[in-house]
């Protein structure tokens, strides 16, 4: 994976708040994985999925087999794609919150756990089967405090504990492969007339238990965390804050539209509103079009549904132990502090390297706004947009931009809008005089220096 640079001027002193520590002159770098841990780390999983493959039974077992072998080939993917990160800081981090959870609790203490954070910016954590814990540094982010993540691991490990993902495998399987279900297909094929109709009667009976199945695993793993949490020093009453907050964090992080008209005018190439004009529209026309059907799927559609519900559950359950858990020691959120700042470089470096660049632009120019003098964000955007350029010249742009879509927030549509909006005069000419504002300022930076030279090379190609 090929890393962007800048140099590191200012060191940051550990033990700093976070209030200084994000006043200082951070200038990001990406930090390096540990490749002898990463092959460590996948050679483990891949020795658990053996023996995960080697324990399964039953008549079915050829099927459960394909999808152990399915999972398999995703975990191994994200290794390849380097998503999993095995930065000595942050894998430190997680390993020694899982000690302290592990050692608290006996029953977990001989189950194979691999645990580590992926770099994607969309906010969850799962547990993938084979003893892998994924932690999205997405949603790491999000979160408030340090007892939030301890509860977040410890519902991870409930589900690991409690062998839902194995479970559910089987269930699946099962039933496709039941007599009930194979009669019902048999009388799809024979009917003459209503085929669709009867599948789709057979497939929603399905997905609603499924659903039904999905969400009584998430209520047993929400008890069992506290069930592991109240043994530890963490704060059991942040589990159900931490709920509250995964109710809208499928909202972005910093949650506020690009104000592109203001970032992009300039006296060399002023703002145009040609090019926040057209379909920008069209999708929140269309959702309103369909508010009602909407509404009754917005709580499913949700990275993490029933949360209210969820927390109504939990709360007795909470009450119950909270009294034992009054007088704990409170969290060290300092180390968790810095690894949120960080993480949110690290998801736009990597949306960036994967070819997700409109992405990684949003989410620079969202961040810009509360870090304004940011080499690396000013850097970036000039990167990004130089990338898009020559994307947009060899008619290309779609693999590394998103178009608007129904499914993606209208902040995100909007500024979609915007990009496709420009012509590849406009794109050159708008990074151009961007860049050049900041020439001064950033002079000393090589990263800023290549990328404001790149962009004059665009500019004078399009005079």
């Amino acid at each position: 994976m090929k890393v962007f640079k800048p140099a590191i001027f200012i060191i940051i002193i550990l033990n700093c708040s976070y209030n200084s520590f994000c006043q200082q002159a951070f200038i990001y770098t990406p930090p390096s994985d540990n490749e002898s841990k990463y092959n460590t780390l996948f050679n483990a999983i891949t020795e658990q999925y053996n023996t995960d493959i080697d324990s399964v039974s039953g008549e079915n077992k050829k099927y459960i087999a394909e999808l152990y072998k399915e999972r398999y080939e995703h975990i191994q993917k994200q290794f390849e794609d380097k998503e999993v990160i095995t930065w000595d800081t942050a894998n430190n981090y997680l390993q020694m919150l899982l000690k302290e959870i592990r050692q608290n609790n006996p029953v977990l203490q001989n189950i194979n756990v691999f645990i580590f954070f992926a770099r994607d910016f969309w906010p969850n954590a799962s547990c993938e089967g084979d003893g892998v814990i994924e932690f999205n540094i997405g949603l790491f982010n999000r979160l408030q405090n340090e007892d939030q993540v301890c509860f977040v691991l410890c519902h991870e490990l409930a589900h690991l504990y409690l062998n839902h993902n194995n479970n559910a495998i089987t269930r699946y399987v099962n039933m496709l492969h039941s007599s009930e279900f194979q009669k019902e297909m048999r009388n799809v094929k024979k009917a003459d007339y209503q085929k669709n109709t009867m599948l789709e009667n057979i497939t929603k009976n399905f997905a609603f238990s499924s659903r039904r199945h999905s969400r009584e695993f998430e209520s047993e793993a929400d008890s069992m965390a506290i069930e592991f949490m109240k043994n530890t020093r963490f704060n059991i009453n942040e589990a159900l804050t931490c709920l509250a907050l995964l109710d809208s964090v499928d909202n972005d992080k910093y949650n506020i539209s690009p104000p592109v008209t203001k970032i992009f005018d300039s006296k060399g190439y002023p703002f145009q509103q040609n090019w926040i004009k057209g379909e920008q529209n069209f999708f929140s026309a269309m959702a309103k079009s369909s508010q009602g059907d909407l509404e009754k799927e917005k709580d499913s559609l949700k990275t993490h549904p029933d949360c209210k519900m969820r927390i109504q559950r939990l709360t007795p359950l909470v009450q119950k132990y909270i009294k034992n858990a009054q007088g704990k020691n409170t969290s060290d959120d300092s180390v968790f502090e810095k690894l949120k700042h960080i993480f949110d470089y690290e998801i736009i470096e990597y949306c960036y390297n994967t070819g997700n660049v409109s992405r990684s632009l949003y989410f620079t120019l969202q961040m810009m706004q509360f870090y304004s003098n940011d080499v690396y964000l000013i850097t970036n955007t000039g990167r990004c947009l130089n990338k898009m350029y020559n994307a947009q010249k060899n008619h290309v742009l779609g693999k590394i931009a998103d178009a608007p879509s129904p499914y993606q927030e209208e902040k995100y549509n909007d500024f979609l809008q915007f990009l496709g909006n420009l012509h590849l005069q406009d794109m050159a000419s708008v990074n151009y005089f961007y860049m050049l504002q900041f020439k001064e300022k950033f002079s000393f930076d090589k990263n800023f220096r290549e990328q404001l030279n790149q962009s004059l090379i665009n500019y004078n190609l399009n005079e």
